[in-house]
């Protein structure tokens, strides 16, 4: 298990920013950090309880947002977490639903063989 730390762009409902994330291969889910959710204007799609590592039970909301990679965005569910020390979390969900492969002895991120459910960006 590792992690590959990037800055990347992500969208929410108004508004895009750039985050410092985290591609973590040993979470099982994504998270964002919920003033960096308030920020781009991400939706409440439902409260959940999830368990932190030390084994605290915290209470978050689940949510959607756009990650920018590549010159493409790929959708993914986030769980929005009040006590998350770091911008963002991507897990095992965003990696599986778009095909990553982290090399993590070249801090490299890529697609693999199948394609990603991504959107693509028209330059204006």
């Amino acid at each position: 298990m590792g992690e590959i730390r990037q800055s990347l762009k992500i969208r929410g409902m108004k508004d895009e920013r750039r985050v410092n994330a985290i591609f973590d291969s040993g979470a099982t889910t994504s998270y964002i950090r919920e003033n960096v959710a308030n920020k781009i204007g991400l939706v409440n799609l439902g409260d959940v309880e999830f368990e932190l590592v030390t084994g605290k039970i915290e209470i978050g909301y689940l949510s959607s947002i756009l990650v920018f990679i590549r010159n493409r965005y790929a959708e993914t569910g986030v769980i929005v977490s009040p006590k998350l020390t770091d911008d963002l979390v991507l897990g095992q969900n965003f990696m599986q639903e778009n095909d990553l492969i982290l090399n993590f002895k070249r801090d490299k991120i890529r697609f693999g063989i199948t394609q990603p459910k991504v959107r693509k960006v028209n330059r204006i």
